[in-house]
């Protein structure tokens, strides 16, 4: 928000303590009226007992871009911008004089700016004057190491067929089960991987994988082994072109595995003087939230809050049609009829 902004907002909220009582006495300046918020400096307009100085002129004309304050250099532009500010006071004061100020819309959207100016000068700028120690971004940069040092991650897709290697018998079905879906991806285009994602939901072993088209997101190579095998991770690093379908099929004690590259990522390695900035950022951000939290907590507590359950619950919310209710899952697609769902993330304000 600019300069300007803000004292148009400081000066709405003077206007409002007035009409709660606070009386000002401003000679010529309209009673019970907000005052202008202008500069002191010599006047460039008078109306309505108040003026607007050549500073405030100056000031606003200075906020614009520069290719728009080209335009009001020369004495007929300053005299539009002039007009524009003055027309806009006197349709602001004329506004209040007919009881405006009261709407309860203007006063729910005074509340908003005034709640967003509060947080902005008593957490944000207040924050931002508070020194981060060296020692602090430290262990900050320590325990979160993994967000700055990580090893080359590939993205996977994965079909699995599932045979144990003591069962000979169906070792020997599966493997050429799995022959024969391998040769069916290989046809496809490799920038096709919905047609590998349906291939792995009709096909796969891994319950999964049939929710999520085998896709096995970005796992580091001790990850990927940890997950599907150290064949089945060494072949996935091996592949270099994503969208490419390792050639052969991939055995394992557990069974048979299809993979189609997805995408790659090169590793990480930032020391802290790359993340300096950022982490400082990171730590005034929660310094904020914290002290954010605390003083809501101390308001409420101060205010004596008491929520009232029972009333609360039955206020009745018109969600619309077609909306299912909170906690409820849509209806399955008629080809995943059937398949268990994945489980629900977390839902976060």
């Amino acid at each position: 928000m600019s300069n300007r902004s803000w004292a148009l907002l400081a000066a709405l909220l003077v206007g409002l303590a007035f009409y709660a009582g606070h009386q000002r006495g401003q000679a010529g300046a309209g009673a019970g009226l907000l005052p202008v918020a202008s500069r002191p400096g010599r006047p460039v307009a008078t109306f309505d007992g108040i003026s607007i100085s050549a500073e405030e002129l100056k000031a606003q004309i200075e906020e614009q871009p520069s290719y728009v304050r080209a335009r009001y250099s020369s004495l007929a532009g300053k005299r539009e911008f002039l007009d524009s500010i003055v027309r806009f006071e006197l349709m602001a004061r004329e506004a209040q004089r007919r009881g405006m100020l009261k709407d309860p819309e203007v006063v729910r959207q005074t509340k908003r700016n005034l709640v967003s100016l509060f947080v902005q000068r008593e957490f944000e700028e207040a924050q931002k004057k508070i020194p981060v120690p060296d020692p602090e971004l430290q262990k900050f940069y320590d325990e979160h190491l993994s967000d700055y040092v990580k090893p080359e991650r590939v993205r996977v897709a994965d079909i699995f067929l599932e045979a144990p290697a003591a069962d000979s018998a169906r070792r020997g079905e599966k493997k050429t089960q799995a022959e024969a879906l391998l040769a069916q991806a290989k046809v496809r285009d490799p920038r096709d991987f919905g047609a590998f994602a349906e291939l792995a939901r009709q096909k796969t072993d891994d319950p999964a994988g049939r929710v999520t088209g085998g896709d096995l997101r970005f796992l580091s190579q001790d990850e990927l082994e940890k997950r599907a095998g150290a064949e089945v991770a060494q072949a996935a690093f091996a592949l270099r072109e994503v969208g490419k379908v390792h050639e052969q099929v991939l055995e394992t004690a557990q069974g048979f595995h299809l993979i189609k590259l997805l995408g790659r990522e090169n590793p990480l390695n930032l020391k802290l003087d790359d993340v300096r900035e950022a982490i400082r950022n990171r730590i005034l951000y929660d310094r904020r939230s914290q002290s954010y939290q605390q003083f809501l907590a101390d308001l409420e507590k101060k205010a004596g809050l008491v929520v009232e359950e029972k009333a609360l619950d039955e206020v009745k919310v018109d969600i619309g049609p077609g909306v299912p209710p909170p906690g409820s899952l849509p209806p399955a697609p008629k080809e995943r009829v059937g398949i268990p769902p994945p489980p629900m993330e977390e839902v976060r304000p």
